[in-house]
C-alpha cells in the first residue's frame, strides 16, 4: 500500500525495468514551441517534440501512479541534457519543477499531465539535438531511486530526444532537412522500406490523436522520401 510513480518509456509501458530496447522516445514528454507557460493551455494541444531556439517553450509531462496508495505532493522535475550515451550528475540543466497529487491505481486522478511552470529558452546547439528528462518522486512514500539519470533502468525517469528549430527553420516553411550519419551532418546512406504503421506507435505524433495512426501504403509501386 504505497505509491508507485513512473514515467512511461513506450506506449504500453507498465514500469518494468530495465528496458532493453528504445527508451529515449517517451510518449509522456511534450513541448509546445514558442509559447510561455503562463500563456500555454493546461494540456498540450498536440504531442509535439520540437522546440524553438531563442524563444519561450513550454514543457509538459504525463506522470503516473500505479500504486494502491495516493501520492500527495509528488515532485516533478524538468531538465534538458546535451546528447550523450549516458547522463552523469552535473551535466543536467534544470528547466523547472512542480508538485502534483495523484490518486491510487485505477482511481480518479491516478495519472495527470503536469505543465512546467518555467519557460525553457532553448538554444540551438548540437545541431538542434537535445534530450528532455523528467523525474517524478515522492520524498517519503516513493523517493527517487538510482541510477539518478538513467531512464532505461529507473521508472522514476522519462527521456525524450527532441529537435530544436533554429531561427531560420522556425521562419521557413515546416520542412526539415534529414541530417543523418554519426552523429549528424556526416555522409550516410538512407534506405527506404515499406512497413506496417501498426508497429510504429510514435506515428501518433503525426496524427496528434492517440486513437489514430496513419494507414500503411499499398504493397505495390515505388517507395521514397518526400
Amino acid at each position: 500500500y504505497l505509491p508507485f510513480l513512473f514515467v512511461r518509456a513506450t506506449v504500453g509501458d507498465t514500469a518494468a525495468r530495465p528496458i532493453a530496447g528504445v527508451f529515449w522516445e517517451s510518449p509522456d514528454i511534450f513541448v509546445l514551441p514558442g509559447v510561455k507557460p503562463q500563456d500555454a493551455p493546461p494540456l498540450p494541444p498536440n504531442l509535439g517534440g520540437t522546440a524553438q531556439a531563442s524563444a519561450d517553450n513550454t514543457v509538459y509531462a504525463h506522470v503516473w501512479n500505479l500504486g494502491q496508495a495516493p501520492a500527495y505532493g509528488a515532485f516533478v522535475e524538468f531538465y534538458w541534457f546535451d546528447p550523450a550515451l549516458g547522463f552523469k550528475e552535473g551535466e543536467q540543466h534544470l528547466i523547472g519543477f512542480d508538485w502534483v497529487d495523484l490518486g491510487p491505481r485505477g482511481g480518479f486522478g491516478s495519472h495527470k499531465v503536469v505543465k512546467c511552470p518555467v519557460s525553457w529558452p532553448a538554444q540551438y546547439v548540437n545541431g538542434g539535438h537535445e534530450c528532455l528528462v523528467v523525474r517524478i518522486s515522492q520524498p517519503v512514500a516513493d523517493p527517487l531511486s538510482s541510477p539518478a539519470w538513467d531512464a532505461s533502468q529507473n521508472r522514476h525517469i522519462g527521456q525524450r530526444n527532441i529537435h530544436v528549430m533554429s531561427a531560420a527553420e522556425a521562419a521557413a516553411k515546416p520542412t526539415l532537412g534529414i541530417k543523418v550519419g554519426p552523429l549528424y551532418d556526416q555522409a550516410a546512406q538512407v534506405g527506404v522500406a515499406r512497413a506496417q504503421t501498426a508497429t510504429m506507435p510514435w506515428l501518433h505524433l503525426v496524427t496528434n490523436d492517440r486513437a489514430k495512426l496513419l494507414g500503411t501504403g499499398v504493397p505495390t509501386g515505388d517507395v521514397g522520401i518526400t
